[in-house]
């Protein structure tokens, strides 16, 4: 079975669990096309459900066919109207959506209906907490990257149905959790919570709740005075006001005692207070809500109240927490300016200079950070004080703390960013050493691969690492590569992401020395560079490509990096019609070798499946498809294959090539008669899909057929038309 998670590197116990969850997979997609018992979908989903370890295991998962079938489970067990199986569907859901931090598990939900089936469920058991808990922790992990889906929900209706949980005994947190993200969603929905009585809900809560569901009602709150009536509401409530706004979280209370402190001590309570009170808790969308207090601290004075608190420099502590709060603040570009103005930057610089202690480094750092993005202003200032040399000659101090190193490389890739040919030599030695010590971490490895893009822009030059004597930046530099490589490939390459130039990943993925690991790291990532190379900036290096994956063909030959290797290929030739041109130029013999591909591993095996693809992909060059006789051959064997991935494929590729031949072809490199017959298997008996696309290709092939085998198909498809698919 193909996931494109297979690039995802697992340990021996991940790996463990994600070969039986694949199992659990394979046996519920025949327990669904075989129409078999609720009772045996279920065992399945059990199977999936306890080894669904962690968020890689997951990654592993999600190519397969898992949430169409969960879709088919649950409606399953929806029909049945049994709690317990309901609820064991609901639960398989949840764990996904809450490892997928790529959003395909939600998106993927929304598309095959299962967000609308949880709702259903909530509905059906919202008059029973215990059972309507679970389902409300599905639908907020489904609901937590605000995918479209939510769209489609009955929102008013949800509202309704969390709010009057709100009022059971012992409210599920995750209740209040779903409601902050259903609510969200849309500001219409807040009207809904007002006219249900949400306030007063909330009100009765609270005076009974734990520091924990007290967070979370803070949290909720903090959405609904964002609407002018909901805030109303609020502030008439006394006993919920004083969540938001009262005297012991009041901020500007804070700043003031951060004012008189006359001992650390006092400080530091003042500076933690100020520090929750600018926290900026970034949203599933990405999006960086403002500080609801941001606005009103500034006002009141609060970057010269820093000024004074860090020119006295009480302790570490209280320096890194102050310069914590600024850099929370200039998240937003609103203030940016005014922080600037204020004086803050030779301040800042001058802690960030002189301090030994990595916490108030990485504190000051992010405080400039923010302040210089989008401010070049502020990156001149930076350069002037000397801020490359200092960061570098920081960058030991920090190394202990990846979010310390991690600020003191995004502060020098904001000043590179803004002023790219200023560029000190000993950064290049800097960087190496990050690499070297924090290399695998994701967040580092990624932040050091935003430094090497400011830092070679405008040039964007890459040496070949296939020349063998690369300068030693550019082998430091691959070693952030690797690492990146070995995380999902979403988190280099997609949408929201393009961390490194498509140049430099390339040139990877030619060195000769990589090792299997690291093909399959780099294949994955290549993949998904293909996919959305929209620039086409991958098309100067068609030639090499292609020889590079063709030739890493030949040197892995086991099922699971094969398969890789040949989606990395078939995803290049689809956007590349070069590509295309210099494959049937290199392959030699494309018959022989794309059948010894199709023969490497069993038809049921994610290379088979991949190389399907990949001939789907070829076939787009018409002309080529009358050199591929023994491919056909071997595709029309292969139309009644246990995988009804590569049997739909199969006849995709027939179909399409019957068409663009026409009826007189006599060189066509099908088989028609041997079509035939492989066609009245499937359509006696086969599931849905295949059986869809063997009544398209028997109808495209059938005036192809001499007089005899064309009556026994048209006899055949009389008959299939009257009994039900399997």
């Amino acid at each position: 079975m193909t996931s494109i998670g297979e690039g995802v590197l697992l340990d021996s116990n991940e790996e463990h669990h994600a070969s039986v969850a694949e199992k659990g997979i394979r046996i519920l997609d025949q327990a669904v096309s075989n129409s078999r018992s609720l009772d045996e979908l279920l065992s399945a989903v059990h199977i999936i459900t306890d080894n669904c370890l962690n968020e890689k295991v997951v990654l592993r998962l999600l190519g397969s066919r898992i949430i169409p079938l969960l879709s088919v489970t649950l409606r399953t067990a929806l029909d049945s109207g049994n709690s317990s199986d309901i609820i064991t569907v609901v639960e398989c859901i949840s764990l996904l959506s809450y490892y997928d931090t790529s959003s395909q598990v939600t998106l993927k939900c929304g598309l095959d209906g299962i967000t609308v089936m949880v709702q259903e469920a909530l509905f059906a058991y919202a008059s029973e907490p215990h059972l309507a808990a679970p389902i409300c922790v599905a639908l907020a992990n489904l609901s937590q990257n605000k995918t479209p889906a939510i769209g489609l929900l009955d929102g008013p209706g949800l509202v309704r149905v969390l709010t009057e949980l709100l009022a059971a005994d012992a409210p599920d947190a995750t209740t209040l959790t779903c409601l902050r993200h259903i609510i969200a969603f849309s500001e219409n929905l807040v009207d809904n919570f007002l006219d249900v009585g949400g306030i007063p809900a909330i009100v009765n809560l609270a005076e009974h709740a734990d520091s924990k569901i007290v967070d979370l009602i803070t949290t909720l709150l903090e959405i609904l005075i964002r609407h002018p009536q909901a805030k109303q509401a609020v502030e008439a409530e006394p006993a919920i006001a004083s969540l938001v706004f009262g005297s012991e979280r009041d901020p500007l209370r804070a700043l003031q005692s951060l004012s008189s402190a006359t001992s650390v001590e006092a400080a530091k309570e003042a500076a933690v207070q100020l520090v929750n009170h600018t926290y900026v808790a970034r949203e599933p969308s990405g999006v960086l809500p403002l500080s609801l207090y941001a606005r009103s601290l500034v006002d009141a004075g609060l970057f010269q109240v820093c000024i004074d608190a860090l020119s006295d420099w009480l302790s570490d502590d209280v320096a890194a927490l102050i310069s914590g709060a600024i850099a929370n603040i200039c998240l937003s570009p609103d203030f940016r300016e005014i922080a600037f103005d204020s004086g803050l930057v030779p301040i800042l610089f001058r802690l960030f200079s002189q301090s030994k202690d990595s916490f108030v480094v990485m504190s000051t750092a992010s405080a400039l950070t923010n302040m210089a993005s989008g401010l070049d202003i502020v990156a001149s200032q930076l350069l002037n004080l000397g801020i490359l040399d200092t960061a570098v000659a920081k960058i030991p101090v920090a190394l202990p703390h990846a979010k310390a190193v991690r600020a003191v490389m995004d502060c020098l890739a904001a000043v590179f960013s803004a002023f790219p040919r200023k560029v000190a030599t000993n950064v290049w030695s800097a960087l190496g050493m990050v690499i070297e010590t924090h290399g695998s971490a994701p967040d580092v490895a990624r932040s050091a691969c935003s430094l090497y893009i400011a830092l070679i822009r405008p040039s964007d030059v890459f040496i070949p690492l296939a020349s063998g004597v690369a300068p030693q930046e550019h082998v430091l530099v691959t070693r952030a590569i690797h690492a990146l490589c070995q995380i999902h490939s979403n988190t280099i390459f997609g949408p929201s992401y393009l961390f490194l130039p498509p140049s430099a990943v390339i040139r990877y993925a030619m060195d000769p020395n990589l090792t299997r690991t690291e093909v399959e790291g780099v294949t994955q990532s290549l993949e998904s560079m293909f996919q959305h190379d929209t620039a086409q900036e991958t098309s100067s290096f068609s030639k090499e490509l292609v020889i590079t994956l063709m030739g890493l063909l030949d040197r892995f030959r086991d099922e699971r990096v094969g398969a890789q290797i040949v989606r990395s290929l078939a995803a290049l030739l689809r956007v590349d019609q070069d590509g295309r041109g210099e494959f049937w130029h290199s392959v030699g013999s494309a018959d022989s070798y794309l059948c010894e591909l199709l023969g490497r591993h069993g038809q049921y095996s994610g290379m088979t499946e991949a190389v399907v693809d990949l001939v789907a992909t070829l076939s787009r060059d018409k002309g080529r498809m009358h050199g591929l006789p023994a491919v056909f051959s071997k595709l029309t064997s292969m139309i009644t294959s246990r995988s009804e991935r590569v049997s739909v494929g199969c006849m995709a590729i027939i179909r399409d090539t019957a068409l663009a031949s026409g009826k007189t072809d006599r060189n066509s490199p099908i088989d028609f008669e041997a079509v035939a017959a492989r066609l009245e298997v499937l359509l006696s008996a086969s599931p849905p899909e295949v059986h869809g696309r063997a009544v398209e290709l028997a109808d495209v092939i059938a005036a192809q057929l001499p007089r005899k085998p064309r009556k026994m198909l048209e006899k055949q498809l009389k008959r299939s038309a009257t009994v039900p698919a399997a």
